[in-house]
């Protein structure tokens, strides 16, 4: 390996090997396998992770009494 001069840029290469790549996964499939904390939920939206907390019982609460009142349109 050549040694770097002083103010030269640095430049990485993937060497080419021997062992079979990974198979790609989706994003989806990496969505999953995530170390969410507790009190958030992940999703994927529009091509992207998103993560986000989950709502509080009070907003479920609320949610849960809108969708009963008008038979379940609000869920859509």
């Amino acid at each position: 390996m050549a040694k770097r001069k002083e103010g030269e840029p640095m430049t990485a290469v993937l060497e080419k090997s021997s062992a079979a790549r990974p198979a790609p996964i989706s994003l989806r499939d990496l969505a999953d396998h995530l170390d969410v904390p507790p009190g958030f939920k992940v999703e994927v939206l529009e091509g992207a992770i998103v993560m986000s907390p989950t709502a509080s019982k009070k907003h479920a609460g609320a949610l849960s009494r809108l969708t009963s009142s008008t038979g379940g349109a609000a869920a859509s």
